[in-house]
């Protein structure tokens, strides 16, 4: 790359002139073409520490400039520019690299740091993605891909929420609708998710097998298909967005192999947790909190922040240097609580970052659309690239999109059943 080179032959004018080289030496392109292609500020820099003038400083540097292969021509302007002009040889030889390299152009030589986590998206798996989560995506993406360029190894992971209520409530809502395929009635759950497309995955149900679990009772068998279908559609919802993950990283694993009682029994060691009225507290306002925090509650059933921090404690233990999450605006309270679970925990304090990505509003007729995956009142990502394309998508999506009907028409199965 031209940038590198041109920085490597000022310092080597510098040095021949004793003058040590503390920074990256400056560079910029000219505002005006006729300054030339690059031009740098370093003498006016250096002024003060070598005790001469400028446009001096300038001239001592051009006298040790190397010029032909690289560089065609050199000046000094105003109280003491240097300004650079590239050679054709070498403006014919970065082109020739360009093509030669291809998508590879541009990249740097991995740094040898730890590996940079990147967890976006993460949508809980009750419903068909949706586009306020779309901006996360593309972010994301972008994030892990950047890291990459700049020679920092870096992986994009999703965070399966698939334990606890939420999934359970998509079970037997799913169940529900199966009992009403078959033509029995069903008690639908008071806090079901109410979505059309909750009906859609009861139609995909294998009758006999879907029989048989409505046989036991067995509302689980129906969490876990719904799971898997919904799963299956987020990812592909998300790969025609352009947006794909090293790993998925589902919440049940950490149950199964008793990471949460690991952490409790962690945190617990570490003097910050405490029995209350039934539950169990961690001790949050030590570390600047502004309230402590439920681990265990009074049912014996774990937070969903005891998950979280075994987690991101599971992250660093998996090698990475820095987890950076992306969040949605709803979650910044967040921050400082799973912050204060790592420190107590031992884990390095710049180890966790979060990056806030505000959510997209969706407008009608100017008025505030509010979205509800329960309630099934949603505008799905799907149909949004179905209108419009991933790359039109990413453009669209700013603070706000409008979804009147003259510029978006949403799928009938995005909308609430009646």
């Amino acid at each position: 790359m031209l940038t590198p080179a041109l920085r490597e032959a000022l310092e080597e004018a510098l040095r021949a002139n004793g003058w040590d080289v503390e920074d990256q030496v400056p560079l910029e392109i000219p505002r005006q073409a006729d300054h030339g292609d690059y031009a740098s500020n370093v003498a006016l820099a250096l002024a003060k520490k070598v005790g001469k003038p400028p446009r001096a400083i300038a001239q001592a540097v051009l006298d040790h400039l190397p010029k032909g292969v690289l560089i065609e021509d050199a000046s000094i302007a105003g109280p003491g520019f240097v300004n650079l002009k590239l050679s054709m040889d070498a403006l014919r030889d970065e082109l020739v690299a360009i093509v030669g390299q291809g998508t590879a152009y541009g990249n740097w030589p991995e740094t040898g740091r730890k590996p940079v986590l990147v967890e976006f998206v993460s949508a809980n798996p009750t419903g068909p993605m949706n586009v306020v989560n779309a901006r996360a995506g593309a972010v994301g993406a972008a994030l892990v891909r950047l890291n990459r360029a700049a020679g920092i190894q870096s992986d994009g992971e999703f965070y399966v929420n698939d334990a606890g209520r939420q999934v359970d409530l998509l079970g037997a809502s799913v169940a529900a609708r199966f009992k009403e395929r078959l033509g029995e009635p069903a008690d639908f759950p008071e806090e079901g998710y109410q979505g059309s497309y909750v009906g859609d995955l009861a139609a995909l149900v294998p009758e006999d097998d879907g029989k048989a679990a409505l046989a036991k009772n067995d509302l689980a068998w129906f969490r876990t298909f719904a799971l898997s279908r919904m799963l299956e559609g987020q990812k592909a919802d998300l790969a025609s967005y352009g947006v794909t993950f090293d790993r998925w990283s589902p919440e049940s694993a950490l149950h199964e192999k008793g990471a949460l009682t690991r952490v409790l029994n962690d945190l617990m060691a570490s003097g910050h947790v405490y029995d209350l009225d039934g539950a169990t507290w961690f001790r949050s306002t030590t570390f600047g909190d502004e309230k402590d925090r439920v681990l265990v509650r009074a049912s014996g059933e774990p937070s969903y922040f005891l998950a979280d921090i075994a987690y991101h404690r599971e992250k660093y233990e998996r090698g990475y240097g820095k987890a950076l999450d992306l969040w949605g605006p709803d979650h910044h309270g967040h921050i400082v609580r799973i912050a204060a679970a790592l420190q107590a925990l031992g884990v390095p304090k710049e180890f966790f970052e979060v990056m806030i990505v505000q959510f997209v509003r969706l407008l009608s007729k100017g008025e505030l659309v509010k979205m509800s995956k329960r309630a099934g009142e949603f505008v799905t990502l799907k149909d949004l690239l179905e209108d419009v394309g991933p790359d039109a998508a990413k453009v669209l999506l700013p603070d706000a999109l409008d979804v009147r009907p003259s510029r978006f028409r949403p799928r009938p199965r995005a909308r609430a059943v009646e």
